[in-house]
């Protein structure tokens, strides 16, 4: 039915899905930091120079109270020694990168971190949030003027087909090569272009392929007839 959810008479599968890239460019610059923090309907009230330099900033005021940050501490590649449970850095690729700030107003202080791959998602690492210094988010974030990681040469997914529990037909599909099976195609239509962990596929099936098929067999079946038969009946 039209605008209606359908579901499929078989099971898929993604056994692995792939996105191979160019070689990086020689000449990738490093990426700008930002620290922008957002109010509670989400909309940008502040962004703060992310520099190691003991400085405060004002982010906003709530209640007539203003709010402050300062940036105490940076992490390429934030991690947690898990036998003295001390904040680390693996390496010095920006692998997970972090900063540690101070929120704070006149009478109240605390730390929290924030990670550039998960934006939104502090974590508290001393202090009692309050009102006013929750009622902002703080978003880290790097903006690269071309992927470190190359430009995108193809992305393919390794399709698995089910039917009761067994595997009936695999097949690994690009763009514009789809698979078919049992009168629907799968197409590869997209990814998570933020950390490639997911790909979109796209179902179709039409109903009237067959029919068109059988359209031109006997439109073909015609004209044979026009061709052969006729002659054949003129000539007696």
């Amino acid at each position: 039915e039209s605008g209606g959810t359908k579901g499929l008479p078989f099971d898929i599968h993604l056994k692995e899905f792939v996105v191979e890239r160019h070689a990086p460019s020689a000449d990738i610059h490093p990426p700008q930091e930002v620290l922008v923090a957002f109010n509670r309907t989400r909309e940008p009230v502040s962004q703060v120079p992310v520099e190691l330099n003991g400085d405060q900033y004002v982010v906003g005021s709530v209640s007539g109270k203003e709010v402050y940050t300062r940036i105490l501490r940076r992490e390429p590649d934030f991690s947690v020694n898990m036998e003295t449970r001390e904040v680390i850095s693996r390496s010095e690729e920006l692998n997970n990168p972090a900063l540690l700030l101070e929120m704070s107003t006149e009478s109240v202080t605390n730390k929290i971190w924030v990670f550039a791959n998960h934006p939104g998602m502090p974590m508290l690492a001393s202090g009692k949030p309050t009102d006013e210094t929750s009622a902002f988010v703080m978003v880290y974030d790097l903006h690269y003027t071309s992927d470190p990681r190359g430009k995108i040469k193809e992305f393919r997914s390794s399709l698995q087909i089910m039917e009761h529990g067994v595997s009936v037909a695999e097949k690994t599909i690009v763009v514009n090569s789809p698979m078919k099976y049992k009168g629907y195609s799968i197409y590869q239509s997209g990814y998570d272009k933020d950390r490639e962990s997911w790909s979109q596929l796209q179902i179709v099936k039409d109903p009237g392929v067959p029919l068109v098929y059988t359209g031109f067999v006997l439109m073909l079946a015609g004209l044979s007839m026009v061709f052969y038969l006729k002659p054949l009946k003129t000539g007696k």
